[in-house]
């Protein structure tokens, strides 16, 4: 999708990406702090290679899923992974 997107800039006229989180598995009781913040890097990085050589910038928000234990993290203090 982000090779499309990258390869059809001019026709899509895409200007920004909104990337919602909830990157990891919704087993969410089974996940492991390493592995959201796997999930959450993959994510990245295949965001960058793709659109690196573009004007297109991406706008990223946390999930709910996107800490962990999931649900419970406080937003005015930062999780210990970033």
């Amino acid at each position: 999708m982000f090779e499309f997107i990258r390869d059809n800039q001019d026709t899509l006229k895409t200007d920004f990406i909104t990337w919602h989180g909830d990157n990891s598995g919704h087993n969410v009781w089974d996940n492991t702090n390493e592995e959201v913040l796997e999930y959450t890097m993959v994510i990245t990085e295949t965001l960058m290679k793709a659109l690196v050589d573009t004007d297109i910038a991406i706008f990223p928000s946390l999930g709910n899923h996107d800490t962990w234990p999931v649900n419970v993290q406080d937003f005015e203090t930062p999780n210990s992974n970033f």
